[in-house]
């Protein structure tokens, strides 16, 4: 479904984990990823992101502000799904199925913890050799042939924003990956670094300012800042327009100016 000039797929978790295994069964390759409410303000800031966003496969709702905005422009969006919950059922899939699975990003010591985490929690998952998300452009071509070597029914890329769209998207064809998935910090809540919200807050879109709390320095531009303007500036005035019939679809990249500046992954660098 269309969401101010972005495509959602209206799906639920068991839905998607279900689609996502008949991808993997037939060898077909999928990028899969989340959008959050505050990426749309973050457009403003990085246009390339607004590119890269209309690329990937399959967008599903990162977080509870998505089927809730959603809702305010008449666009039904089910349910949020977030990249951690699909890290963790594709993972059951992956053990249920004794699929390979691979985890690229965070540091060497977290990349392995994560890795001997999965391997105690399931047993049957086929664990490739872990790449840490330190690199430089440099380096790109080993990481590619490191991840076709190993050939993963799933890539986990556990890097942080923009790094992991940009590659995902980028290096897509060149991957022997079959479902390739950007899940930000999931390995650090796999081993325990970060804490998640409780289950009974997780429905409202209040996770950013969890996150927030735990690394306040770090995430306060990335996290606050994006979150205040894209809730109390962008929505506030496409949504005005919407109601008040001036522009009954708005467009995200028409009011910031984006459209037409596509986004060329051969001219762009992993930065």
């Amino acid at each position: 479904r269309n969401l101010l000039d972005i495509n959602i797929y209206d799906t639920t978790r068991n839905k998607l984990i279900e689609f996502l295994n008949n991808v993997i069964k037939n060898k077909e390759k999928k990028t899969v990823f989340g959008i959050s409410a505050a990426a749309y303000g973050r457009f403003k800031f990085r246009p390339d992101l607004y590119g890269i966003f209309k690329k990937i496969d399959i967008l599903v709702a990162e977080g509870a502000g998505i089927p809730f905005f959603a809702k305010c422009f008449g666009v039904k969006i089910t349910e949020k799904i977030g990249q951690v919950n699909l890290m963790f059922d594709l993972l059951k899939l992956a053990n249920l199925h004794s699929y390979k699975v691979m985890l690229f990003g965070s540091n060497n010591e977290t990349n392995k913890n994560a890795n001997n985490i999965i391997a105690s929690r399931y047993s049957n998952i086929k664990i490739c050799q872990g790449i840490n998300g330190y690199f430089n452009e440099e380096d790109i071509p080993q990481i590619i042939e490191t991840i076709n070597t190993e050939s993963p029914d799933i890539l986990l890329i556990g890097i942080s924003y923009p790094i992991k769209e940009r590659f995902a998207v980028k290096y897509r064809d060149a991957l022997d990956a079959k479902l390739i998935i950007p899940v930000g910090g999931a390995f650090e809540v796999l081993v325990g670094n970060i804490k998640r919200p409780r289950k009974d807050t997780r429905k409202i879109p209040v996770a950013w300012l969890f996150r927030l709390m735990q690394e306040p320095k770090r995430m306060f531009k990335p996290i606050l800042v994006t979150v205040l303007y894209s809730t109390f500036f962008v929505f506030p005035i496409l949504l005005f327009k919407h109601i008040t019939g001036i522009e009954r679809n708005p467009s995200i990249g028409k009011f910031f100016n984006l459209t037409g500046n596509e986004w060329d992954p051969e001219k762009d660098l992993i930065k």
